[in-house]
């Protein structure tokens, strides 16, 4: 039987690996190309989303103290504040109004109510959203009992569906309500800090004259005889003529005469009324007597007619005639009478509001100069994109 074949051992010759290994070689630097290659292009094509999609979002546009806003923030504020039914030619304004005042001040509650330790709950947060909601039902006054009642659930559909319209989620919406609800509990907690439910106050009645007019015989007499005197019925043409120092002279005699003539009226027994009926050029409460000026703590009297005007009501003896208390309007003048006095008194309601209210923005104002604000990261290209992104 014949003896198979054997095949004799292959061999690499070194001739062979060289060319072998310069292949690889070859094929390697091709891949290590290609590679780099792909990863530039799809670097190109990420940068250049990132650069049209995702930077412009997340630019800043604010900060408050640490705290940063973005494009994003921006725009969802924009549409928790209506852009998208506001008229075109109004949204350049609102949308500065957002950037410079609404997202500020925001900010600046949720910082201070830190501060404070005031917080708002879920629940009162909620609260708030389902009287939004409520407001989408019939009113007692408007309902049509041919068509069906709304549920509940219909009714936070509406509502949600609305949010959606304007470009807003529910959390966005929250998160407003509950910036609003801080801002509250502030007012609350400094007007029971600032202000007393009982302060001094005056009850006060009296006149607004405008002395800028002349009686016809009342002009400046150089001769040293006496002006007219001067009566309601004369007091009608204005001033007009002459240099100022000779019209403050006309002024200031008028006011004189119109004051003795009231003094003198009053003291003859007229009635307060009638004299405000033909002298004064101011109106009054029609809930009070005519003449009435209510009662005052001396903040409101100040407001009233100035610093003069409370020192005087606030210095005065009971049912005294005041001399003439000057405005800022140099032709005018108050004469009034303290009728009542107590040195402690509860605020009216609508002048507690006030002083509360007041005494809020004179603190927040104050507080304000605490924090540090930039908000000039956008122009006016950037302030239109994102308006266009949040229409």
């Amino acid at each position: 039987m014949p003896k198979k074949k054997q095949h004799s051992e292959w061999v690499i010759t070194k001739g062979q690996r060289s060319r072998w290994q310069k292949e690889q070689k070859r094929r390697r630097i091709v891949i290590i190309i290609s590679s780099v290659i792909i990863s530039i292009v799809l670097g190109l094509v990420i940068y250049a989303i990132y650069d049209s999609q995702v930077a412009p979002y997340s630019k800043t546009v604010l900060k408050v103290n640490d705290k940063s806003f973005d494009m994003n923030d921006y725009i969802d504020m924009l549409q928790l504040n209506g852009i998208r039914v506001i008229s075109p030619e109004l949204q350049a304004d609102i949308a500065g109004t957002v950037l410079h005042d609404i997202m500020p001040a925001s900010e600046k509650y949720r910082q201070i109510s830190a501060e404070l330790g005031l917080a708002v709950t879920e629940e009162e947060i909620e609260e708030k959203v389902q009287e939004q909601i409520d407001l989408l039902g019939p009113s007692d006054d408007n309902s049509d009992e041919t068509q069906p009642t709304p549920s509940d659930e219909d009714l936070r559909e509406i509502f949600l569906d609305s949010l959606d319209t304007r470009g807003t989620s529910e959390k966005e919406f929250r998160e407003q309500i509950a910036a609003a609800l801080l801002r509250v509990k502030l007012q609350e907690h400094i007007g029971d800090t600032e202000v007393p439910a009982e302060m001094p106050q005056v009850h006060i009645r009296g006149l607004l004259i405008d002395a800028g007019t002349e009686a016809a015989t009342a002009a400046p007499d150089t001769t040293g005889t006496p002006s007219a005197t001067v009566t309601p019925d004369e007091i009608t043409s204005p001033v007009t003529s002459g240099t100022s120092a000779a019209n403050n002279e006309i002024i200031k005699a008028n006011a004189e005469e119109i004051y003795n003539t009231i003094k003198e009226r009053l003291d003859d027994g007229e009635e307060f009324a009638i004299l405000v009926e033909e002298f004064s050029i101011t109106s009054y409460d029609p809930e009070l007597e005519v003449g009435d000026l209510g009662w005052m703590p001396e903040e409101i009297a100040i407001l009233y007619g100035g610093e003069e005007f409370a020192s005087e009501a606030f210095g005065l003896e009971l049912d005294t005639l005041s001399s003439p208390i000057p405005t800022i309007a140099n032709t005018q003048f108050w004469i009034i009478e303290v009728i009542e006095k107590e040195e402690s008194k509860v605020l009216e309601e609508s002048t507690e509001t006030y002083l509360r209210s007041k005494a809020f923005d004179d603190w927040f104002t104050e507080k304000s100069n605490d924090f540090t604000i930039k908000d000039d990261y956008l122009d006016a290209e950037d302030i239109a994109w994102a308006i266009e992104k949040a229409l």
